[in-house]
């Protein structure tokens, strides 16, 4: 039981670890495409 139960609990933390990486990183690409084509284009 201790096995299932500390199975379900790392892959519900994965998972909802996985979808705020996702989230951040699409924030991320977005702030650095903008940020990053200023200075390219100076």
């Amino acid at each position: 039981v201790s096995m299932g139960g500390t199975s379900l609990l790392f892959t519900s933390i994965a998972f909802g670890i996985i979808l705020s990486v996702s989230k951040d990183v699409e924030e991320y690409g977005s702030k650095k495409i903008i940020v990053g084509e200023i200075p390219a284009m100076g």
